[in-house]
């Protein structure tokens, strides 16, 4: 006879784990807007020295400011700007949309910007990493694993960080689908990593200690 009190806590920690991935991924994407977005951005200001480019670039930065106080009208915006047919630009406008909308689980605009990022940008190679990492970040939300593994595979190859985060990502599925096993040989493998930065390994290590904790409640 199964036990009640158990199976609530088993319930608890899913829960917790779910709303501990959840947490952490938003500090994920905050920081590579930090580290990569706005570089990008504002590298493509100084770099463009004609008014046209300074005055799209700068759109798209209040653009940015815009999505923490209303992320429709930034989602709005972002439309208007991709008719200004501005490559750089337009790439990190629907990495941004993808975010929003991938928060907001609206899959079919999701499916759209995930076409529109792997037809038209995918091969830039200073974006190509960051949009696989979305991408995988969307299959994972939409539980396709066949796809995800794509994603996460290409993250690998590019190494360093980016594979840490890919190996994240393919944790957090297996974890998503009850293939314990599985998710805990990821988390392993990032705290393993030499390369491991405090922050991820700190993650992966909680999970760890969140999967062992629902195995001692099974027993």
């Amino acid at each position: 006879m199964s036990d009640p009190f158990h199976e609530i806590n088993d319930e608890l920690l899913l829960d917790k784990a779910k709303a501990l991935f959840k947490r952490y991924r938003a500090y994920i994407a905050i920081t590579l807007i930090f580290i990569i977005v706005f570089p990008l951005a504002i590298g493509t200001i100084k770099y463009n020295k004609d008014k046209k480019e300074e005055k799209i670039s700068g759109y798209y930065i209040e653009i940015l400011n815009l999505i923490a106080e209303d992320e429709s009208k930034a989602l709005l915006e972002l439309d208007k700007l991709s008719k200004l047919k501005h490559s750089g630009v337009n790439a990190l406008g629907q990495i941004i949309s993808l975010k929003i909308n991938l928060k907001n689980k609206d899959f079919s605009k999701v499916e759209f910007n995930i076409e529109n990022l792997e037809e038209n940008y995918e091969k830039t190679p200073n974006l190509q990493k960051l949009i696989d990492y979305y991408i995988a970040q969307s299959y994972l939300e939409m539980n396709n694993k066949s796809k995800l593994e794509k994603k996460v595979n290409n993250l690998l190859k590019h190494g360093g960080v980016w594979a840490l985060l890919g190996l994240e990502v393919r944790g957090h599925y297996y974890y998503q689908i009850g293939d314990y096993d599985n998710a805990l040989k990821n988390f392993n493998k990032i705290v393993n990593e030499q390369v491991s930065t405090n922050s991820i390994r700190s993650r992966a290590t909680e999970m760890i200690n969140n999967i062992y904790l629902f195995y001692e409640n099974q027993s």
